[in-house]
């Protein structure tokens, strides 16, 4: 009796090691075209968005975080695969307008890539998509045959948040590799199909990759959200606005099942946009110059937080950080050793072990045809053509009004070596589009267009 005492207290004491080791559920929220000042974490009047908030403000909230493109299926091909998509030669959309045409086998995330997907169901996580692939919609592409083992959503970069009245093979709602018909709105389907996978798979390791079309074209909201808005007098506006309040909504149905199956001290959450605001389609870029399809901050700056219940307390970065961190992130998370995580020859870094106090800083870089850019620190050189254009101190200019690329040409001396090296090593693009090769006045005012 007293050995079953004892061998009972030694189980009760390692209870908690034992949960503590337990690997991590991993869930990703990616949302599209949003604006930055759209949601209440960062600063929106216009609506509120509770669900969103409860990710940002009881975690870290980054304020200097970045995606790779500023276009829709570039950011989304390096944040799934941990590397800069330049690397692998997928520098533009999968849309039309290219200089030559392309075999719809090769117009996708090549099959070499590893994606976040594969390298954690390597480690025994049954993961999942939810939403807007855009990463190829020939076969091979197809997310089941990408390291995902369940998937509800469509392959294209856009389509109707209603049932779509004529089948189309980029926009048909998929069940995995069957076509089945959108039973609601989509965005609410979306995060009720993730919340019923969360719910299926709570005895197990999962990941999922949740990534809406909202608020990206067409503008379609419900009637009730729209009433909620009727103050709102420009009517793109209150559009997006009541899109953005179904977004909340949805994501409220994934936390809350996270929740009510005991899984919030288990699970990694991060949250973040897939580019910059669309500001034509009147959402809210928070002061920051430029638009989606930019360099400038409007382009690539995007809300970012992640929650972890219990292991990260609420705080705010202003260390620069990437979308490609949140691979590194998850396979760590996942088991992955440091060797391991070398040989996969990530771009990114751990988003759980970043020294604030030293701030911590790395170069994040950007190319798109003739245009690129580099952050170094507060500093930010961009340049066309490979000669040096634009020179900011983002510390205290984060709207890039004052060009110092006269008043401190060290700066720019210092920057550029790190992007020629970087650009150097890139791969010729796999397609290209008629407009990436445009002069820099072209280019400058589609920046700048609103």
């Amino acid at each position: 009796m007293r050995f079953f005492y004892s061998l009972l207290l030694v189980l009760l004491l390692g209870c908690p090691l034992l949960f503590a080791g337990k690997t991590p559920n991993l869930i990703f929220i990616l949302i599209d075209d949003a604006g930055y000042d759209d949601f209440g974490f960062t600063g929106c009047q216009d609506w509120e968005t509770p669900q969103i908030d409860r990710i940002a403000t009881q975690g870290v909230r980054f304020d200097h975080a970045y995606v790779t493109a500023s276009i829709c299926a570039p950011s989304r091909a390096g944040l799934i695969s941990g590397r800069y998509q330049q690397s692998f030669g997928f520098e533009e959309n999968l849309t039309g307008g290219l200089t030559e045409p392309i075999a719809p086998e090769q117009f996708g995330l090549p099959r070499n890539v590893p994606t976040l997907g594969s390298l954690l169901q390597k480690k025994g996580y049954v993961t999942s998509v939810f939403g807007k692939w855009h990463l190829g919609e020939h076969d091979h592409f197809h997310p089941n045959n990408r390291g995902f083992d369940h998937f509800v959503g469509f392959l294209g970069g856009h389509r109707s948040f209603w049932p779509l009245e004529k089948p189309n093979q980029a926009f048909n709602l998929m069940n995995n590799r069957e076509v089945v018909k959108t039973p609601e709105y989509l965005t609410d389907h979306l995060g009720k199909e993730a919340a019923r996978f969360v719910r299926n798979n709570k005895e197990k390791p999962f990941f999922i990759y949740l990534a809406y079309n909202a608020v990206h074209s067409p503008l379609h909201a419900r009637d009730e959200d729209l009433k909620a808005l009727s103050s709102i007098e420009d009517k793109k506006r209150r559009v997006l606005g009541a899109m953005t309040i179904a977004l909340d909504r949805s994501i409220g149905y994934v936390l809350d099942e996270i929740k009510q199956q005991g899984l919030e001290e288990n699970t990694l959450i991060v949250f973040s946009n897939d580019n910059g605001g669309a500001t034509y389609l009147k959402t809210n870029n928070g002061g920051f110059r430029g638009r989606k399809g930019s360099l400038w901050e409007g382009g690539i700056r995007v809300p970012y937080s992640l929650h972890w219940k219990g292991k990260v307390k609420p705080s705010v970065s202003n260390v620069p950080v990437n979308t490609l961190d949140i691979s590194y992130t998850f396979c760590k998370q996942a088991g992955y050793s440091e060797d391991e995580l070398q040989a996969l020859k990530f771009s990114g870094r751990d988003l759980l072990n970043i020294d604030e106090a030293k701030g911590d800083t790395v170069p994040l870089f950007w190319r798109r045809g003739n245009t690129s850019a580099v952050r170094y620190g507060d500093w930010k050189l961009i340049c066309f053509n490979n000669q040096p254009k634009f020179l900011f101190n983002l510390k205290s200019d984060q709207t890039e009004q004052l060009n110092l690329l006269k008043q401190h040409p060290e700066k720019a001396t210092e920057l550029e070596p790190l992007l020629r090296t970087w650009d150097a090593s890139l791969p010729e693009p796999l397609w290209t589009k008629k407009y990436s090769k445009r002069n820099d006045q072209f280019m400058m005012r589609y920046w700048d267009q609103k």
